[in-house]
């Protein structure tokens, strides 16, 4: 277990032109090259790039709780994880960041992503079993290459409730598979090349 309390400040100086640390990090607390068994983290505050960080990880994470992140709140590239329970407030970009991966989310709430609740990005496959998101400008966003598939998620004050397309050229569009939604917005966006299939 990781806790990081209320009024500990978490963030490094940056390189110029870089977004990370002087050690090539952008993550207040990184997991790099490791399995992982039942890990807790809790931060209330940083400063960093991405709050947790994740990279060629595998394994359990028990439980997640990130509060005011300036930046990414959860980034994981090139890992192979399952999230128990995943718990974001106030985020300043993307409260989850998938890339290059595979993942599956039992639980999730996610409140107040200043861009996106999930990103998946890279070719990453990614399941979630149930989730709520209150407050983004984009709900859940699949691109380049990624596979998301939802069983249930309810989103809230969001602008656009989903979004499947292609921002690299390397890489083709996007495939969301939702088998229930719950959105206030109504609004979707599937560009061409790209999939939104929704059950009901």
């Amino acid at each position: 277990s990781f806790i990081v309390k209320e009024g500990v400040f978490l963030g490094y100086e940056q390189q110029v032109g870089s977004r990370s640390s002087n050690f090539g990090l952008t993550g207040c607390i990184t997991f790099h090259d490791i399995k992982l068994v039942s890990l807790k983290v809790s931060i209330e505050q940083s400063m960093c790039e991405d709050a947790v960080h994740f990279v060629r990880a595998h394994g359990n994470v028990e439980n997640i709780t990130v509060n005011n992140s300036a930046s990414d709140a959860i980034d994981a590239d090139f890992s192979d994880l399952r999230f128990v329970k995943l718990d974001v407030s106030n985020a300043g970009n993307d409260c989850v960041d998938f890339s290059a991966g595979v993942y599956r989310v039992d639980d999730m709430a996610l409140h107040n992503c200043g861009d996106k609740g999930i990103s998946a990005g890279e070719g990453s496959v990614v399941s979630l079993r149930n989730g709520k998101i209150n407050q983004a400008m984009i709900g859940l966003v699949a691109k380049d290459g990624s596979n998301v598939s939802v069983n249930e998620v309810k989103l809230i004050d969001v602008n656009v409730c989903l979004g499947a397309y292609s921002k690299k050229q390397e890489y083709e569009g996007g495939w969301l598979k939702i088998n229930k939604i719950d959105c206030s917005s109504n609004k979707y966006f599937s560009q061409t090349g790209s999939r939104i299939d929704i059950l009901k």
